[in-house]
């Protein structure tokens, strides 16, 4: 025999079921819609943000532009204001005469080639050292003349030794390393590929100033 149910009974179930619906709905509708749309902000908010980005890239690209050609103007201007690789004698006379400028002995002179990486066709870079000897001060003096005047020649290092103490003043002996950049037109006329690597010898010095 069924059993019947009262009606709060029926109210009961009827509302318990309307809660299970609910809840069904909440977790298998509602809230995974909602995740999807966060994401799909998120991402719209990238996207403008890198929109953006693009857009300002895009303005800046004028100025830019004139940025690079002024850049562009001054290496060749400053390409141009190098000696030219048949004038190396003449920046050997110019280091000559700082170190006769500052009161200090030049007692040798080598070069060799250097190799340098990003450096415009043609530019050609030639490592010299110059054994020195005199007082402190005096050394100070080259070191700074070295710095100031020669806007193509860079200094390196100065390997110091150090005499017997035998005053407060003693002369010293040391070695300059510095690099000095040239323009040699011949390699500046080569395509890059074909340029030589380190090949050709460095220019001799002229005979002339008491290097050895």
């Amino acid at each position: 025999m069924a059993t019947k149910l009262t009606p709060q009974t029926q109210f009961l179930l009827v509302a318990a079921l309307c809660l299970l619906a609910l809840l069904a709905f909440f977790l298998y509708y509602y809230k995974p819609k909602q995740e999807t749309l966060t994401m799909m902000r998120d991402d719209l908010a990238a996207k403008q943000s890198t929109a953006e980005q693009y857009r300002a890239a895009a303005a800046a690209i004028p100025d830019l532009t004139v940025k690079v050609g002024k850049l562009e103007q001054e290496r060749a201007e400053f390409v141009r204001a190098l000696p030219t690789t048949q004038q190396f004698g003449q920046v050997v006379d110019q280091l000559r005469a700082n170190a006769s400028a500052s009161k200090t002995e030049v007692t040798s002179l080598t070069f060799a080639n250097s190799q340098a990486a990003n450096l415009p066709a043609g530019v050609r870079p030639i490592n010299v050292n110059m054994a020195v000897q005199g007082q402190f001060g005096q050394l100070f003096q080259l070191m700074r003349r070295m710095e100031t005047q020669n806007r193509f020649t860079t200094l390196n290092t100065l390997d110091l030794q150090l005499p017997k103490a035998d005053s407060f003043n003693p002369n010293l002996q040391g070695t300059l390393a510095l690099t000095v950049y040239t323009f040699d037109p011949a390699q500046a006329a080569l395509p890059t590929s074909a340029a030589p690597a380190g090949t050709t010898a460095a220019p001799a010095a002229p005979a002339t100033g008491g290097t050895p």
